[in-house]
């Protein structure tokens, strides 16, 4: 028999807030798998996608935390946090080229968060 499947926006608030709890006590393999989890509960959850992200990053698996980031930007390409941490991920892979183009996007969006990345693209 197949259930068909409706997003649970409150659950998966309910996942992300768990992660952002690991992520704040530096568990970030527990806050994988929530924000996992709020992302299977919500598939369109931007900001739980852009924390994976960042957890990712923290455990220095880029190119998840890189996929993770391009996921949250497909929901909501205004979300300058998602640039930011592309940017830098990219740096962190030795990848300047991307890291300058996560930056021209970033200077409309959020001007003093782009100074931050320009500066570390060039320093």
């Amino acid at each position: 028999m197949n259930v068909p499947f409706f997003p649970q926006p409150d659950l998966a608030m309910a996942h992300y807030n768990m992660g952002n709890g690991y992520a704040a006590l530096k568990s970030y393999e527990e806050a994988v798998e929530s924000y996992k989890q709020a992302n299977r509960l919500e598939f369109d959850y931007a900001e739980a996608h852009l924390n994976l992200g960042a957890a990712y990053h923290e455990l220095g698996k880029y190119e998840e935390a890189i996929d993770s980031y391009k996921r949250a930007l497909l929901i909501k390409p205004s979300l300058p946090e998602g640039h930011l941490n592309l940017g830098m991920t990219y740096l962190r892979m030795g990848n300047r080229g991307s890291a300058i183009e996560a930056y021209k996007i970033l200077k409309d969006l959020a001007p003093e968060m782009a100074d931050r990345l320009f500066a570390l693209i060039y320093e």
